[in-house]
C-alpha cells in the first residue's frame, strides 16, 4: 500500500510540472478591438474643446468685462447683410454748463461789419421832372421821401447807393436818357451815371421807357444828389418822369469810411 501512494504522488507531481511546461511554451497575442465611446457631460460639467476652422455661434453672446484685443494683421471684414436698427426713442440730453470762450487775437485784415447796422440807416429819395416842347433837358435835386427838401449827406458819413429805378414817358421813338450826379455846389458836380432808357411800351403814339440800376455808388458827406432827363436830336412834344434812388449811411471816422 504504501509502495503504491507513493507511485501515486509521484505520478500526480510529474503531470504537473509537464502542464507548467506547456503554459510557459505557449505565447499569447493580445487583441486589438476598436469599440465606440459615447461621453455625455452635463451644461454644468462641459468639455473643454478647441475650436477649428470656421466656428458658427448661435444665439446670444454677452461680453460681461470688456477685453483688451490685440490684432496683429488687420483683417478684411466683409458684412454680407447690413442689419437695420430702429430706435424707438430718442434720450434726452441735457446740458450743465456752457464753456465760456475766449478769442486771444484777431486777424487785423478781416472786417467785421455789424448785420443790422445798414437796417438803421436806409437812405430813399426821390426826384421828378417834366421837359416842356423842344426842351431836351430836365432835371433837379433828389429829396428825402418825406418831403424835406433836397438830401445832403450828414457830416462823418458816406452814402452807398444800392439801387436806382427811373420811369419816363415820351413820343414814340425819342431816345432818352437818365443821370445821377452827386455835387458839393452848384456849379461842383460829379456824374455817377448816364445811361439809356429802355423802351418797355408804346401806346397811343406815346413810350413809357423804364431803367433799374443795381449796383454801388458812393456820395461823401456835406454833398447832395441831382438827376436829369435828356433826349436826344428829337425834342418835339412833352415828355417827363420820376427817378427813385435807394441806399445806406455808413461811419467816416478819422480814419476814414468804412465801406
Amino acid at each position: 500500500m504504501r509502495k503504491f501512494g507513493s507511485s501515486l504522488l509521484k505520478a500526480v507531481l510529474l503531470i504537473a510540472i509537464a502542464s507548467l511546461g506547456l503554459l510557459e511554451a505557449q505565447t499569447v497575442t493580445p487583441q486589438s478591438v476598436k469599440i465606440p465611446v459615447v461621453v455625455t457631460n452635463t451644461t454644468a460639467q462641459p468639455v473643454p474643446t478647441a475650436a477649428q476652422g470656421t466656428t458658427t455661434v448661435a444665439g446670444s453672446v454677452n461680453v460681461v468685462n470688456t477685453p483688451t484685443v490685440s490684432v496683429g494683421n488687420t483683417p478684411s471684414v466683409s458684412v454680407a447683410n447690413t442689419p437695420s436698427v430702429n430706435v424707438s426713442s430718442m434720450p434726452s440730453v441735457s446740458v450743465g454748463s456752457m464753456p465760456g470762450v475766449n478769442i486771444t487775437s484777431v486777424d487785423p485784415s478781416v472786417t467785421v461789419n455789424a448785420v443790422n447796422a445798414t437796417a438803421r440807416n436806409i437812405v430813399r429819395l426821390a426826384g421828378g421832372a417834366t421837359l416842356n416842347d423842344g426842351n431836351p433837358y430836365g432835371g433837379g435835386n433828389l429829396q428825402s421821401i418825406n418831403g424835406n427838401g433836397t438830401y445832403y449827406v450828414p457830416a462823418g458819413k458816406r452814402l452807398v447807393i444800392t439801387g436806382m429805378t427811373v420811369q419816363f414817358g415820351a413820343p414814340a421813338g425819342q431816345e432818352c436818357y437818365a443821370q445821377l450826379l452827386t455835387a458839393w455846389s452848384d456849379t461842383s458836380n460829379y456824374q455817377m451815371l448816364n445811361a439809356p432808357l429802355q423802351r418797355a411800351r408804346t401806346f397811343e403814339g406815346f413810350d413809357t421807357l423804364v431803367l433799374n440800376v443795381t449796383g454801388n455808388f458812393y456820395a461823401d458827406q456835406n454833398t447832395y444828389l441831382t438827376f436829369g432827363f435828356s433826349r436826344g436830336d428829337n425834342s418835339s412834344g412833352r415828355a417827363g418822369g420820376g427817378i427813385s434812388v435807394w441806399g445806406y449811411l455808413v461811419d467816416c471816422g478819422t480814419g476814414g469810411c468804412t465801406q
